[in-house]
Formats: structure tokens, C-alpha cells, sequence
């Protein structure tokens, strides 16, 4: 073995040193740059434990340390840049997933408007506007006062199956492919169905591709939105009944839409005075909502009253709002009493004496959510009494036009 130091290449005799354990080569600790003390340690640590090698710098056993060594230094940076990039990535795989999930939400959004339209059944994929069974409303009804799109699909043979009108809709018209959302499909008399479309534009597209695909066999048409009506009273009875609508635009720009086409309903004298006429108007929600706040039009050279002419059908049967007699499947009831008789069969009808404290509505007496100190002595008809017929007018008006503003405290 070369007794000679590396570092100064001269004899290791007695004085304190440090051998190599690749080499064997002794070294001097002055050589090292380390105390005697600190060498002496070393060398007693060595001799304690297996796993403690002094090495020198030219020794190939060195090498093959610091090689391992920066290799599992290596390994642990290489770890720890992974860890970062998986975590700064984390939030990518989420949303990656999210659009996966999606993908297949509208796949089976897919499937069920195949079933929609394939289905026996009155199906509908959102929730209707104006609850049916909190307001007492019939679905026929309700059906009318949402803000979708409705187009009638009716076959030219009466007889024909309502099965087979849904079979040829869903045959001519791709509601996937043209992207038409349908929210509701409702079945009707003679084999018709009506198709709510989710909008307007979606409803303009469903009525062409039809118009186009089913019309030598089925009716294609739209179902007219319901609209809010006034009254206008204080007309000349010279003023012609076709130029009223375009006096009213023409003389009040402020309150009336130039482009939009108002209907006139009727036009007949006032029941005071016969020379004085008045008329029913059916107009847009903003001009309702302008003309009730107002109150006042000119038409022609006479300043005429606006009222609110919105009503709600009342049952000639039951008394009941909402449906008319030929519909109603509810107990026969008084209007005057309210018990269960027709009105020709009323008793107090008959009495000459005061009435006013027999007479009962039976609209009031039924009431779920009884007002206090509500009067129920008046007859069903009698709406400027009627509190029962207040509430349901207004909430039938706050469900229909949703941005028309409504005061009445029994409805918050």
C-alpha cells in the first residue's frame, strides 16, 4: 500500500491521519484542513459504525458515491416537480370531467326528448310558471299563460291516433340535429298535439321545418299568446270603429307601441248614457302597464277614462274561477247562497224581506287562507265585493305579466 499523502505526497509516519477506505491511502488531517480533534472523531466514528466511509478525492470509490448520491438527489427533485405539476394540473382534470358529465347529461337529455315525443303521456321538462294546484287552475288553462312558444299540430283526418301524430313529428322534425328545446308536449282532441317550444326563435324553426315536412297531412299553426286588455270609455259615437286602434296611436305616441298591432275586442255604447261609446282594447304589457298609470287617452277630440279590463272566468256551475261550466266536474253550488242548487231554485231569491245578511259567496267561504274580517255576504257574481275574485284576479294577473305591479297584501 502507498504510505505516501495525496495532498502533499510525503511519508505518513506517526502523527495523526486519516486513511481512505477506497484507496487505503493514509492522509494527514493538516492535508485536510481539519483539527486533530475533528480527525480523531472521524476516524473513532468510522471505527464505531459500518455505515461511515471516509473517502479521498481521487478515489474511484468516491466517484461511485457521489454518483449514487446526486442520482437520489435527482430522483427527489424529479418527485417534487411532479407533485407540483400534478397539483397545478388538478384543477384542469376537474373541469375536463365536468365537460365529460355534461356530455353525458345532454346525451341523456337526448333520450328523454325521444320519449317525450314518443310517450302517450303530457309530459313537460321544465316546471310550469303559475302553479296549478296552489291556485286552484286547471293545467288546461295554466298551459296557456307561459312564455314559451306554442305550435297546434293537428291531423287533417280526425280519426287518426294521437300516437301516430307523435310517430310522424318525431320522424320529419330533428329536434337534436336543429337544436329546437322543447319544454312541453301536450295532447288535444282529433289527434292534435301541441308542441312548446322553449322560445321564439325555437318555435319559428319547429313551425317552418313542419310547414315544410307535415303539411299535406297535419294543420301547422300557433297558439296566440294571452294578452292583458283595458277598457277606454268616453268614444263619440260618430268616431268610426276601424280607425280607433290608430286614433289611440296616433294621438298618445307616449303610450302606445307604433309597431306593435293592437286588437280591438268590442266597441258599444256605455249603459248610462247611449251617445257616449266605449271599447275593449287588447295591448302589449307595456302599454298596459303605461295606459293603467295614466289612466287618461285622447281619442279623437274626446278625452277618454283607461280601466282595467283583465277578468277571470268564472263557472256558471260551481262558481269556481279558472274553467268554464262545460269543463267543470266540481259539486253543483248556489251563487246566491252557496249551497247545492241551481240559482232558479234558490230560496232567498224568493223572499221579499232583507236578504243582504242571507247571501253568501261561496268563493269566499271556501277560501284556504282566510283574510280577516273578509265579508262573504254578497252573491258570487258581485266582483266589486268579492275578495275571494280581488286576490285570484291579481295573482292570476302577477303570474301572466309577470313585470305588472301588484298591491294587494293577501298575496305576500
Amino acid at each position: 500500500m502507498d504510505g505516501k499523502c495525496p495532498g502533499c505526497s510525503a511519508e505518513v509516519n506517526s502523527e495523526i491521519s486519516l486513511t481512505c477506505d477506497g484507496c487505503n491511502r493514509p492522509m494527514h488531517y493538516t492535508c485536510l484542513a481539519v483539527p486533530a480533534d475533528m480527525a480523531t472523531a472521524a476516524d473513532r466514528a468510522r471505527r464505531m459504525s459500518s455505515h461511515i466511509k471516509i473517502l479521498c478525492a481521487d478515489c474511484d470509490e468516491y466517484f461511485k458515491t457521489f454518483s449514487a448520491h446526486s442520482a437520489s438527489v435527482v430522483d427527489a427533485i424529479l418527485e417534487r416537480c411532479f407533485e407540483k405539476f400534478r397539483g397545478e394540473f388538478q384543477g384542469v382534470f376537474d373541469e375536463i370531467k365536468s365537460v365529460r358529465a355534461e356530455v353525458n347529461n345532454l346525451k341523456d337529455s337526448n333520450i328523454d326528448l325521444v320519449k317525450l315525443l314518443t310517450s302517450g303521456k303530457n309530459l313537460s321538462t321544465s316546471p310550469v310558471k303559475l302553479s296549478t294546484v296552489e291556485n286552484n287552475i286547471p293545467a288546461s288553462y295554466a298551459s296557456t299563460l307561459t312564455s314559451d312558444k306554442k305550435i297546434v299540430v293537428k291531423p287533417k283526418n280526425a280519426a287518426q291516433s294521437v300516437t301516430q301524430t307523435r310517430s310522424d313529428v318525431l320522424k320529419n322534425v330533428n329536434f337534436i340535429d336543429e337544436k329546437i328545446a322543447i319544454t312541453h308536449v301536450k295532447q288535444v282532441s282529433s289527434g292534435g298535439l301541441i308542441i312548446s317550444c322553449q322560445d321564439e326563435s325555437d318555435g319559428k324553426k319547429f313551425k317552418e321545418i313542419a310547414a315544410v315536412n307535415l303539411a299535406e297531412n297535419y294543420k301547422i299553426k300557433e297558439v296566440e299568446p294571452l294578452r292583458p286588455s283595458v277598457r277606454v270609455v268616453g268614444m263619440s259615437k260618430d268616431i268610426s270603429k276601424e280607425l280607433i286602434v290608430t286614433y289611440l296611436k296616433k294621438q298618445n305616441p307616449d303610450l302606445f307601441n307604433q309597431s306593435f298591432v293592437y286588437k280591438l275586442i268590442r266597441f258599444w255604447p256605455t249603459h248610462s248614457n247611449k251617445e257616449v261609446y266605449q271599447a275593449d282594447i287588447e295591448v302589449d304589457i307595456r302599454t298596459y302597464n303605461l295606459l293603467l298609470k295614466s289612466g287618461h287617452v285622447l281619442v279623437g277630440l274626446n278625452p277618454c277614462t283607461v280601466y282595467d279590463a283583465v277578468t277571470v272566468p268564472r263557472c256558471y256551475r260551481c262558481n269556481g274561477f279558472f274553467h268554464s261550466s262545460r269543463q267543470c266536474k266540481n259539486e253543483l253550488s248556489c251563487p246566491m247562497c252557496a249551497e247545492k242548487h241551481k240559482i232558479n231554485e234558490c230560496p232567498i231569491s224568493r223572499e221579499t224581506s232583507d236578504i243582504s245578511e242571507k247571501v253568501r259567496c261561496i268563493n269566499c267561504k271556501n277560501m284556504r287562507s282566510r283574510p280577516e274580517n273578509i265579508c262573504g255576504n254578497h252573491a258570487a257574481w258581485e266582483y266589486n265585493k268579492c275578495t275571494s275574485y280581488k286576490i285570484a284576479l291579481d295573482k292570476f294577473k302577477q303570474d301572466l305579466f309577470s313585470n305588472v305591479q301588484i298591491n294587494n297584501p293577501f298575496l305576500h
